[in-house]
């Protein structure tokens, strides 16, 4: 099969496995809403992102390594595994000592009860990323996608049992945490076959050098690019309490749905693809891959945001309607992060590591300086600092790829077709919510009217204004499906 046919073969598992796993995982979330109130979920949301916080400023990169320079046989691969656990090991139990100060700073009595179980699921997840990365240097992107799946079903169903039937409150949420890391890691470890990376090998300085001066600017990529995605929570947390943490985190999941398990399984599958393929082509798979990617990802955000009020008061109980706002702001701006992380990849693929560093570096100055200047208004006006800075971050991507042959005009032409048709169809949306005949309250119905209409319109419209690219992703499905055949 072709490299290319190949890679969207896996985006498409990837999708798929993981949208399904997510489905199950949100209901999941909706459910336990009506056992655990938002100062809860906020509380183990703030012991979720100060573990992978650590988790984040220890990587160093060592995912990339094993991707581009892993040709070495079991060395490499024994020196990344031990050097990792190594250094998140002890960050982690620093910050398990730590927990009492963090409750008092964060004004969360019950952090001390969720950090041990946290820290723990994050080393467990560091010992599974390297098989995951061999896996995804091998283009084995439905084994990845597979084993994730049943991990994210397995948390939902285990968290829901010991929310509901045992009443564990936060603490069961963590404890499926630790049995989702434990899953995943065994399945991928044994996916991958233990001899590739469990097979011991002399500890050589002049490897850990190399994995160490190669990873570091990834590894300050890395960290930076995960702050940026969750450590805004910690600051709401400072600022405005755990409840409003609460919502703030649900609505960013469901914000991400889009986002994560549709942009950022393409954005994964596209390095390895992108080194796979002569440099020269490069720049065009990129601009398709963001062109197909707008295609499916903006009417998800947008639709999204536009049914934010109606999916909230039909699926919530009243006490998470506060959410609203920060839905409706999340998903439509969620549609940078999946596109800048295709640009991201195109420009490590060229090694310009140093200059991805720079610009994450901007990115997150300017999102944490927007949260801490718009917050002194309220918890809503803090929410776009989120869009600012990855507007901004866009902005900066397209300069720099722009000087690799990246033509910016390209990219806003492939997606002129998506953006119009997703504005067409949240205006028909916000239509449609004006008419008299709905009440008070939101319905079922009504939710299910605004979805229908919704993507008859986008559809209608993207098929109109652009009938070429619908044709070539039909062909290139039908070519992924007769290859597998």
């Amino acid at each position: 099969m072709p490299i290319a046919s190949k890679a969207l073969g896996g985006a498409a598992w990837s999708i798929l496995a993981g949208l399904l796993s997510r489905a199950v995982g949100l209901a999941g979330t909706l459910v336990m809403t009506r056992f655990l109130a938002p100062e809860v979920m906020g509380e183990v949301t703030t012991a979720v992102v100060l573990a992978f916080t650590v988790n984040w400023a220890t990587h160093l990169g060592f995912a990339k390594y094993l991707i581009l320079r892993s040709s070495d046989g079991a060395e490499p691969v024994f020196h990344v595994l031990v050097l990792s656990l190594v250094i998140v090991g002890l960050p982690l139990m620093g910050l398990v000592a730590a927990s009492d100060e963090l409750a008092v700073w964060f004004s969360a009595p019950h952090l001390t009860q969720y950090l041990p179980g946290m820290a723990l699921t994050v080393f467990i997840r560091r010992i599974g990323s390297v098989p995951e990365k061999l896996l995804s240097r091998d283009m084995r992107f439905g084994v990845i996608a597979g084993a994730s799946a049943l991990a994210e079903v397995s948390y939902s169903l285990l968290a829901l049992l010991l929310v509901m039937r045992f009443h564990l409150g936060g603490q069961g949420v963590v404890y499926a945490n630790i049995v989702q890391a434990a899953l995943l890691t065994l399945v991928l470890g044994v996916a991958c076959g233990p001899r590739n990376w469990l097979t011991p090998v002399p500890i050589r300085m002049r490897r850990v050098r190399d994995i160490l001066a190669y990873g570091a600017p990834l590894g300050v990529i890395a960290f930076l690019y995960e702050v940026a995605r969750y450590a805004d929570k910690l600051v709401f947390t400072k600022l405005f309490g755990p409840a409003r943490t609460g919502e703030y985190s649900l609505a960013s999941n469901l914000a991400d749905v889009p986002a994560v398990q549709v942009g950022e399984q393409v954005a994964n599958v596209l390095l390895p693809t992108l080194m796979q393929m002569d440099s020269q082509r490069r720049p065009e798979l990129v601009v398709k891959a963001v062109g197909m990617l707008l295609a499916v990802i903006l009417p998800m955000s947008f639709g999204l945001s536009m049914i934010a009020p109606t999916l909230v008061e039909v699926l919530l109980p009243a006490r998470w309607w506060g959410m609203t706002p920060f839905l409706a702001v999340l998903a439509a701006t969620s549609i940078f992060r999946p596109v800048n992380a295709l640009l991201s990849q195109f420009l490590m693929s060229a090694e310009r590591n140093h200059t991805l560093m720079h610009l994450e570096v901007v990115r997150v100055a300017v999102l944490f300086a927007g949260l801490l200047i718009l917050g002194q208004w309220n918890a809503l006006a803090a929410t776009f600092a989120v869009g600012a800075a990855g507007l901004l971050h866009l902005v900066l991507l397209l300069v720099r790829t722009s000087a690799l042959q990246v033509s910016t005009l390209a990219v806003l032409k492939a997606a002129r077709p998506s953006l119009a048709s997703a504005s067409v169809m949240a205006v028909a949306i916000f239509g449609l919510r004006q008419l008299p005949v709905w009440h008070d309250h939101a319905s079922v119905l009504q939710l299910v009217a605004e979805f229908i209409v919704g993507c008859a319109v986008y559809v209608a419209t993207y098929v109109l204004i652009d009938p070429v690219t619908v044709r070539e992703f039909r062909e290139r499905i039908a070519l992924v499906l007769s290859a597998r055949r």
